[in-house]
C-alpha cells in the first residue's frame, strides 16, 4: 500500500516532466522525481537487507526534520512547474 503511494507520487512528478513547457522546468522536475525515487529505493532496499545500511531517510516517514522540509520544498517547486505549464 505504501509503495503504491510512493509510486503515485513519483509518477505525478514524471507527469510534470512531460507537460512542462521549458527545459529548465523539465530538468528541475526530473531531478526531484529521481531524488524521491532514489530515496525510496535505497530505504526499501536497506529494510529488505539487499543494500547496506546508510543514513537515507524514507520520504515523509522517517524522522528527519531537514529532510522533511527539503522534500516539501522540492514538491512545492514541482507543483509550481506544473501550474505554470500554460504560461509560455
Amino acid at each position: 500500500m505504501l509503495l503504491g503511494l510512493y509510486y503515485a507520487l513519483i509518477s505525478c512528478c514524471f507527469q510534470t516532466v512531460a507537460v512542462a513547457k521549458d527545459s529548465f522546468g523539465r530538468l528541475i522536475a526530473a531531478g526531484i522525481a529521481v531524488y524521491i525515487a532514489i530515496h525510496v529505493i535505497v530505504n526499501v532496499g536497506m529494510m529488505c537487507g539487499c543494500l547496506p545500511v546508510t543514513g537515507v531517510p524514507l520520504v515523509f516517514m522517517s524522522y528527519g526534520g531537514s529532510s522533511m522540509v527539503m522534500t516539501m520544498v522540492a514538491l512545492g517547486i514541482t507543483q509550481s512547474v506544473y501550474s505554470r505549464r500554460f504560461m509560455f
